[in-house]
């Protein structure tokens, strides 16, 4: 079975790939590529399960079958080394407009600040500009620039990019999956997570909608299509959900 798409729910396909192969005899093959790209696969055939780390929108709903396997949320991230904890809205909105250059001007150092993006086909690039009112320089939907993140910024694409970029540089701030941040912390990387809006994304603040930016995780498959069905009954199961809960991300029956 092929899947592909949001690189945050990646790990969860890889990790759940060897027990899904022994109960069923499906190898999976599995790969990036983003949200947008996923569904694409989907629809062109290419791929029988899709990974997309947003909500769906009502024409996506229409025309694939979906299940949602568990939350995450979107973190913003910086090198450990950096005095600053928090950002709120309005300072991460002057922040990627480019009003905001500095760190000193929100209580850190005195150094400019590198800023770490999306590429604009990526789901968590979706879910900042729902949160920020700011879009993407090349997204077709917005002409006023007023309204645009600073073109003085690096896209990444997958969340390992832009983990490994804020990791490597002192000065950046960048956006990415809480779950991936979590995993990569554990494993070394030297990046930390900062609270948002005063509340510090975990378990708790994510399942309970507290943290303002959680997003479901969602598996997507052609309308009626038998393995996508078995797949997703699979996940939901508690082998299925162990594995992401495994992989620092929030099972949808948290707590039970």
């Amino acid at each position: 079975m092929a899947f592909s798409g949001a690189t945050t729910i990646q790990p969860i396909m890889e990790y759940i790939a060897p027990y899904y192969a022994n109960e069923n005899g499906y190898t999976l093959s599995i790969e990036g590529g983003g949200s947008d790209q996923g569904i694409k696969n989907v629809l062109s055939g290419k791929s029988d399960i899709g990974m997309v780390n947003r909500p769906l929108s009502s024409e996506e709903k229409a025309s694939l079958d979906y299940t949602t396997i568990g939350y995450d949320a979107t973190a913003f991230i910086v090198h450990k080394s950096n005095p600053v904890n928090g950002i709120t809205r309005g300072q991460l909105i002057d922040i990627y407009k480019g009003k905001i250059t500095n760190w000193k001007q929100i209580g850190g150092n005195d150094r400019p600040i590198i800023l770490i993006s999306k590429k604009p086909d990526r789901g968590t690039m979706r879910i900042i500009e729902e949160e920020t009112g700011l879009f993407h320089p090349s997204n077709p939907k917005n002409k006023d620039e007023t309204k645009k993140i600073s073109r003085n910024t690096w896209d990444s694409g997958s969340n390992n990019d832009a983990i490994v970029w804020v990791g490597g540089l002192l000065d950046a701030i960048g956006f990415v999956s809480s779950g991936s941040a979590v995993s990569t912390i554990q494993d070394g990387m030297p990046i930390k997570i900062l609270s948002y809006e005063g509340v510090m994304p975990n378990e708790q603040t994510i399942f309970s909608h507290r943290y303002p930016i959680v997003r479901e995780l969602n598996i997507i498959y052609t309308k009626n299509n038998p393995k996508g069905k078995k797949f997703a009954s699979f996940i939901l199961s508690p082998t299925g959900q162990q594995a992401v809960s495994h992989t620092n991300y929030i099972r949808i029956d948290h707590g039970k």
